[in-house]
């Protein structure tokens, strides 16, 4: 399985305080939400295979801090689309995105779900 991996740089940021670690973690994470977008949309593919990830909807927040680990909280939607029934419907994932700091850097190693191909009749 292939991870995606994101580096973000903790320079100059107070770690023993938690407020700054969230701000600092989670504004570098939005802005990495075009790198994300595959990750999040192949997590959505496990639950419906026409699953269209909502990126708009992504929400973090630092979970845990340790001194050399911690947790993000991470929530997003997507659209589930149902042929036989033409229904849409919003569904929520949460997940939690281990990272370990290192030097001056948080870094999320992320795994990549297999792609689920839908199949047409």
């Amino acid at each position: 399985m292939s991870t995606l991996r994101i580096d973000i740089d903790l320079n100059d940021h107070n770690r023993a305080c938690l407020n700054t670690m969230n701000d600092v973690i989670c504004e570098q994470l939005i802005l990495q939400k075009s790198r994300l977008h595959e990750r999040l949309a192949r997590v959505s593919n496990q639950f419906c295979d026409k699953a269209v990830v909502r990126l708009d909807s992504l929400q973090l927040s630092v979970d845990q801090l340790e001194q050399n680990s911690g947790v993000v909280q991470a929530h997003y939607e997507f659209d589930a689309y149902h042929d036989f029934e033409d229904i849409e419907k919003h569904k929520q994932i949460t997940e939690s995105w281990r990272f370990l700091i290192t030097e001056q850097q948080a870094v999320f190693e992320l795994d990549m779900p297999q792609l689920h191909h839908a199949h047409e009749l």
